[in-house]
């Protein structure tokens, strides 16, 4: 998490925000399922099981669409033949580095 969701404030580390003091422990816990989540994608896909890669990979991006997660489901679009969805997404994570 880069900045808090209540006051926008960045955020460095700990469960509660510096400036507000808003309890970000279940904002913490859902980035960390999502990252959980990217893993298993990535095993997946290392096995072959693309079906459950682009399952993982999705639940990753409904959990926090990040970067990683983006760039994840990106990847297994592009294992299963879906260029202009990889594309699409290549593309949403170069126009947030923009920004």
């Amino acid at each position: 998490m880069r900045r808090c969701p209540t006051c926008g404030a960045k955020h460095i580390d700990g469960p509660y925000c510096r400036r507000c003091r808003t309890d970000l422990q279940q904002v913490i816990g859902i980035e960390q399922a999502a990252v959980r989540a990217q893993k298993q994608a990535s095993r997946a896909l290392a096995r072959g099981h693309r079906h459950k890669a682009r399952a993982f990979a999705e639940k990753a991006c409904g959990l926090h669409r990040s970067d990683t997660s983006i760039a994840m489901r990106a990847l297994v679009a592009l294992s299963d033949g879906e260029f202009d969805l990889a594309f699409r997404l290549w593309l949403e994570i170069e126009n947030d580095r923009a920004t």
